[in-house]
């Protein structure tokens, strides 16, 4: 098994959603508040990127308005803060094992398509080759790590691409 470095703090800085669709800005509320020792709500941050801002001449939509939160969104919440980050489709498996012994923070996204489509965001945290993948999940209520079997990970990461967001 390995651990994120960060594992303990992850969990320590976890927020719980709630109800709400703010995965994605949990997520980076969390990890804002790891590298720059702030207390970024999930709730505020989630109204902030529901906001249509500019980026030079071109419109840039973070999310729709309290529902998903795109990819470019996240990763321009962690730039306006001056936090390096980038996100990638089609990212190989190996690479998240690679992030984790790197302690690189890391956000993918799992989902389905069928029968009703969904999405969420996850902060990945360990692997363990008989447990899977684990994770910090917002949508959890604990602050423990929530483990994905290997093949189920595998199937919902595809289900979107195999996205990837790399943090700091």
């Amino acid at each position: 098994m390995i651990h994120s470095s960060f594992t303990e703090k992850y969990l320590e800085l976890h927020q719980f959603q709630g109800q709400s669709n703010d995965c994605g800005p949990y997520c980076t509320a969390t990890l804002l508040n790891l590298i720059l020792n702030t207390q970024i709500q999930g709730e505020t941050l989630a109204q902030e990127m529901n906001k249509i801002s500019w980026k030079g001449p071109f419109l840039l939509i973070k999310r729709i308005k309290n529902w998903a939160t795109f990819p470019w969104g996240i990763v321009e919440e962690f730039k306006i803060k001056g936090v390096p980050a980038r996100w990638s489709p089609f990212t190989n498996p190996d690479s998240l094992y690679a992030n984790l012994v790197r302690n690189s923070h890391t956000i993918i996204i799992i989902g389905e398509l069928k029968p009703k489509a969904w999405a969420h965001y996850l902060i990945l945290t360990a692997q363990d080759h008989e447990k899977g993948w684990g994770f910090v999940n917002s949508a959890k209520p604990a602050a423990e790590i929530d483990w994905i079997p290997s093949a189920q990970f595998d199937q919902q990461w595809n289900a979107y691409g195999r996205i990837s967001i790399i943090v700091g």
